[in-house]
């Protein structure tokens, strides 16, 4: 009598397919996670866009230093613009001259 023993045979790579799998997996999560995690695309477009409005603020202020310095220096050295000012901004009038106020 002739034994024959049969040997359960596993597929051929089926292991190593499982492992490519989970490893194509893993390595596709990271590059989500770094797509769109705490530091992440989104945060660089965020930062990006805060980062231009603060330079447009830069701007604007640099500009409005600017006009307040050639108003201090007009201020100092102008006796025409320092009259000017002062009738505005303080409503001064010259000894005889008419105001007329109109809403």
């Amino acid at each position: 009598m002739s034994f024959v023993t049969s040997r359960v045979r596993k597929p051929e790579g089926s292991y190593h397919s499982i492992f490519i799998i989970f490893l194509v997996l893993t390595v596709w999560m990271g590059w989500l996670s770094g797509l769109f995690g705490n530091k992440g695309l989104k945060q660089a477009y965020h930062l990006l866009v805060a980062r231009n409005d603060l330079t447009l603020r830069v701007k604007t202020l640099e500009n409005e230093k600017q006009r307040l310095t050639e108003t201090l220096a007009a201020l100092n050295t102008d006796p025409v613009f320092q009259e000017k000012t002062i009738r505005e901004s303080l409503g001064y009038v010259r000894k005889g001259e008419l105001v007329f106020e109109t809403e």
